[in-house]
């Protein structure tokens, strides 16, 4: 019940999250479209489950198994760069960063 509250909580926090455009984080892969802004989602969702579910390992696997459950769609847009995302946010969270570190910044 707590994974499912976890989840929900990450997904809907970073769905509604703005992400600057403009501002590179160096960590994260590229988007297709030269943007970042679904790969820091990824990123900020990732590093709050984490945080939500205090440390225990799961995000890692409910990131794989969402993008497991892309592949298979019809429509299915699986990313192995979605995964690496994910596994930013992970290790910011247990490294005890802020998640809008997911933000990226100027700086290299």
């Amino acid at each position: 019940m707590w994974t499912g509250a976890c989840s929900a909580y990450a997904f809907t926090t970073a769905m509604n999250k703005s992400f600057d455009s403009n501002i590179v984080n160096y960590d994260l892969p590229m988007g297709e479209n030269g943007y970042q802004d679904d790969k820091k989602r990824h990123c900020y969702a990732s590093c709050l489950l984490t945080k939500c579910m205090s440390g225990i390992p799961l995000a890692p696997a409910i990131g794989v198994a969402k993008e497991a459950m892309d592949y298979f769609k019809t429509d299915g847009e699986f990313s192995i760069d979605d995964i690496r995302a994910n596994n930013v946010g992970v290790r910011y969270a247990y490294q005890r960063k802020n998640c809008n570190k997911c933000a990226g910044n100027s700086c290299k």
